[in-house]
């Protein structure tokens, strides 16, 4: 039984615990498109009255705030994201 450690980077990943080697490979096989870049998947949360977009994946997330400082994905990060080629999609909340 796997551990969840990452099959990318070395470091543990929630996603993965209790899961064997072949099941995190098909999981993160599935969260990646053709070029390798993993998409950003985002939903929307109201808080008091306001609009925000937060990423849906823990670990997308948490890059996204040690680059920014922002726990929110703004319009202009989804451009530049856009730009440098992930795929930004919408998706509805769990």
């Amino acid at each position: 039984m796997d551990t969840g450690t990452s099959i990318k980077s070395g470091t543990k990943d929630p996603v993965n615990v209790g899961r064997t080697s072949a099941q995190s490979r098909a999981i993160h096989a599935k969260t990646e498109d053709s070029s390798g870049k993993s998409p950003i998947n985002y939903y929307k949360k109201n808080v008091y009255g306001n609009e925000h977009n937060y990423i849906h994946e823990p670990h997308v997330a948490e890059a996204h705030r040690k680059l920014t400082g922002q726990t929110t994905l703004s319009e202009r990060h989804m451009e530049a994201y856009k730009a440098l080629g992930h795929e930004v999609n919408h998706v509805p909340k769990n």
